[in-house]
């Protein structure tokens, strides 16, 4: 157990054996086929993914930006670096999946930072090495990409910090620092034998949310390169651990962005809501142990290539055969398409969080360009021929079918906890009023992730400016809820449910407000509607429903729904071992069973 006390309190820590997935997830891409392939190298004996979340790679000094990152640099020289690398979704677990999965969010199903879960036995990087041998490792610094996104399974060691709290902050969770997760790292290598092979998954998120950590463009941009500065260092210390270690030249490195972000470009900050080139293009440099076959140390490639192609390639950097199949291609044995090959990239965020149409973006080798949902529909009807239209319209950002069950619609509509399931979208009269509701909401979440007062203020603000937006509605729900004002969060329970009855973010708030007003049976009626609107993968739902049994006085309930969250994902051990929702069952030998297995 020395590894796990080396974390701090706020980071839950604990040793996993995952199971290896038999079956490979194949997904073919007809734009990402390539050429024929010339014999492998020799496996590099370590491989090390190091995942940087809000990575923009034009202020890099190393993409020709003014910000020095001497660490990038030194391995740049000592690889190749790929200067038109895109992501494919801009937010971190996506991103995440895509990198170990090699399959794009719109066929992995992972869409969001929340409420998607990698499924279980989906083939990765981690398990297919473990199946052929090699010693696993993650240590991870964000809830987004921790136990609860499901990229846990194939790692015999896995590190990340769950998030402790729920609510408008779980989009901006506090993380533990890069520099951290670069000492963590090190102190593993230690124990790996000197000839043994390894994987290793690093992901730093010191850089997320420093863009939305004001409302002035001005200082979240210097904020951000300021964060640069600690995640080169956190570079400089993992190259430094396998440099004491003997086994720099042995390791083949990947360093890859997650996504871009916007630091006040045309009034807009963060990255979720826009597919732009700030927050598609990443950095990409892949050093291996030997010169690629016609690539010489320090070469620079604009060849069109994206996240899933980093799979593939460490699939083949580290020998193992057959390489991982999915939507990518080996970048150290065949040359991309070039300008022939199509990139998409997709969001669903504004439609889950602020009910605007999804985002589907294409290069098809002339840049990027974006399409909401309704540009598609509107051109499907006019029969555009343009080329990117009908490339965006192959793989479009489906919005997402929240349908209840008949019978859960006529229990909720007979009690009255709705008075009907038609949604209404109400969308900001300008442009103007977009870009400022977005950085603002963005900014009252980071907020509210650090535990910060002012959160709690912007989100009244918000609410009063934009009294019928969907996001300003949940946060001023929340707010409100946690106030204990009854009366008024009744009155906007009452109008947020009319608006958006299907939305689970929606349902979940209302429910607690149902609570705060004693009417447990119609709250817990509404936790469940919530549940099955988020296709019942929600832990967080999940648990409030463990804790409504409780209340309730089901034992046997609340530990089925308690042990049900725990699987999700949902692992705040601290929140659960002091909520007073759960005093009633906390006596029951079974509880404790239940923590014990999981290591409590």
């Amino acid at each position: 157990m020395f590894l796990a006390s080396l974390w701090n309190g706020s980071v839950a820590s604990r040793f996993q054996v995952a199971t290896f997935a038999s079956a490979l997830l194949v997904v073919t891409l007809a734009s990402g086929c390539a050429g024929s392939r010339e014999e492998a190298p020799p496996a590099a004996r370590g491989i090390v993914l190091v995942s940087v979340d809000a990575f923009r790679a034009d202020l890099l000094s190393t993409y020709g930006g003014d910000v020095a990152m001497a660490s990038l640099d030194r391995l740049a020289s000592l690889g190749v670096t790929f200067e038109n690398a895109s992501t494919p979704c801009p937010m971190s677990r996506p991103a995440a999946v895509s990198l170990l999965t090699g399959v794009a969010p719109d066929r992995s199903g992972v869409r969001d930072d929340i409420q998607d879960r990698l499924p279980s036995g989906t083939a990765t990087l981690a398990s297919l090495f473990e199946a052929a041998g090699r010693g696993t490792a993650a240590i991870v610094s964000t809830p987004l990409c921790s136990r609860s996104s499901g990229l846990a399974s194939g790692f015999e060691l896995f590190e990340g910090p769950e998030d402790p709290q729920g609510g408008p902050g779980r989009r901006f969770p506090p993380v533990t620092s890069d520099a951290e997760i670069a000492q963590r790292f090190a102190v593993w290598l230690g124990t790996v034998a000197t000839e043994s092979r390894f994987f290793a998954w690093l992901h730093l998120a010191g850089l997320h949310g420093a863009a939305t950590s004001t409302n002035e463009a001005e200082d979240s941009a210097a904020a951000y390169r300021e964060t640069l500065k600690a995640t080169d260092e956190a570079l400089a210390s993992v190259i430094a651990a396998l440099e004491t270690a003997g086994r720099l030249d042995s390791t083949a490195v990947v360093v890859a962005g997650t996504h871009g972000v916007l630091l006040g470009e045309d009034g807009a900050q963060g990255s979720a809501y826009w597919l732009r080139t700030e927050t598609l293009r990443v950095p990409l440099v892949v050093k291996g142990t030997a010169e690629f076959p016609g690539l010489a140390r320090g070469t620079r490639r604009d060849d069109a290539v994206w996240l899933p192609d980093v799979a593939a390639t460490l699939a083949v950097l580290g020998g193992t055969a057959p390489p991982l199949e999915g939507e990518g291609i080996d970048l150290t044995r065949n040359a991309p398409a070039g300008e022939s090959r199509t990139r998409f990239a997709w969001s669903w965020a504004p439609e889950d969080d602020v009910a605007w149409p999804t985002l589907t973006a294409v290069d098809d080798g002339g840049g990027w360009r974006s399409f909401s949902w309704d540009d598609l529909g509107a051109a499907a009807a006019a029969g555009e021929p343009e080329p990117a239209l009908l490339a965006a319209r192959s793989r479009p950002a489906t919005p997402r079918k929240r349908e209840l069950p008949q019978e859960l619609v006529e229990r909720l509509l007979s009690q009255g906890a709705l008075a009907d399931v038609e949604e209404v979208a109400a969308h900001p009269a300008s442009p103007t009023a977009r870009e400022d509701l977005l950085r603002r909401i963005q900014v009252a979440r980071y907020d509210f992730g650090r535990g910060s007062p002012a959160g709690r203020i912007r989100a009244r603000r918000i609410l009063k400016e934009y009294p019928d937006n969907l996001a300003a509605m949940e946060a001023g729900l929340y707010v409100i809820v946690s106030s204990r004002q009854k009366i008024v969060a009744a009155e906007l329970a009452d109008r947020v449910l009319d608006l958006y009855p299907l939305r689970p973010e929606i349902l979940h708030r209302a429910a607690h407000a149902r609570q705060l007003a004693g009417e447990g049976a119609e709250g817990e009626l509404l936790l469940e509607a919530a549940l099955a609107a988020a296709e019942g993968t929600d832990a967080e739902l999940i648990y409030d429903l463990a804790c409504a049994r409780a209340l309730a006085g089901d034992t046997g309930g609340a530990l089925d729904r308690l042990s049900q969250a725990i699987d999700a994902g949902y692992h705040s051990w601290a929140h659960i071992e002091q909520d007073p929702d759960l005093v009633s069952i906390r006596g029951d030998p079974r509880y404790g069973a239940l923590l014990g297995a999981h290591g409590r």
